[in-house]
């Protein structure tokens, strides 16, 4: 039986607010035995110009989306990689700003378990990954739409719902697109998700409009597009 991995954010402190981001690190990376890497992680988290770097890196892309700004990037060799993006710089202890509207998370394991890779509907189920690394959607939430994206060098399958998302001790309402990468002979499991505020309706009687936000399909491909997520 394969052991499943441990989740990223029990060791960055994440989907705990106030956790200590460092110091989660540090532990996990003395543990392999990376005391300079541990070091080097530290100064980059705390400097961010070197976090928005590593972010690019992680992601495959010359420039972050714009309006966008790296909270946290991590990367633990053969552990993890994660990237969190916002609309809003992060605050203390790398946390998210209370005033976020828009957020982009993206996380890279190096093994998964074959139950994670599809849902009922034999598609894949990012939700169900991210719910076991502390990212989750709180109480009732409806589907809006679900399909699949083919970008160069990767295939994204995406589910896109409205409702609560709890992340890092904040929720967030709205709408949230999960998604899962797949790269054509990668063993990793990359899953990610694009969460934005909810359109208003200025007429109770009149359909909400998703053009333009992280359920638009056009709008997903668009911002997804100029990463390397398979590099």
């Amino acid at each position: 039986m394969n052991e499943e991995p441990r989740s990223p954010w029990m060791y960055v402190g994440l989907g705990c607010g106030g956790c200590a981001l460092v110091i989660g690190v540090m532990v996990v990376v003395s543990v392999v035995g990376g005391v300079r890497l541990a070091r080097k992680i530290e100064r980059d988290m705390e400097n961010p110009v070197a976090r928005a770097e590593q972010a690019k890196r992680l992601l495959g892309t010359e420039e972050l989306p714009e309006g966008y700004h790296a909270v946290v990037s991590v990367s633990l060799p053969l552990v993890f990689e994660t990237v969190i993006l916002a609309d809003r710089p992060g605050v203390a202890d790398h946390e998210l700003s209370t005033e976020t509207e828009k957020l982009f998370v993206y996380v890279e394991l190096i093994r998964g378990s074959g139950k994670w890779r599809q849902d009922a509907s034999g598609k894949a189920d990012p939700e169900e990954v991210l719910a076991e690394q502390g990212i989750r959607m709180e109480g009732p939430s409806e589907e809006i739409g679900r399909g699949e994206i083919a970008l160069e060098g990767a295939t994204v399958d995406y589910v896109s719902e409205r409702g609560t998302l709890f992340l890092q001790g904040h929720r967030f309402e709205g709408l949230t697109t999960f998604l899962m990468v797949h790269c054509e002979g990668s063993k990793k499991l990359r899953v990610g998700l694009w969460s934005h505020g909810d359109p208003e309706v200025p007429d109770a009687e009149q359909e909400r409009d998703h053009s333009g936000t992280c359920a638009d399909p056009a709008e997903l491909e668009a911002f997804l597009g100029p990463f390397d997520l398979c590099r």
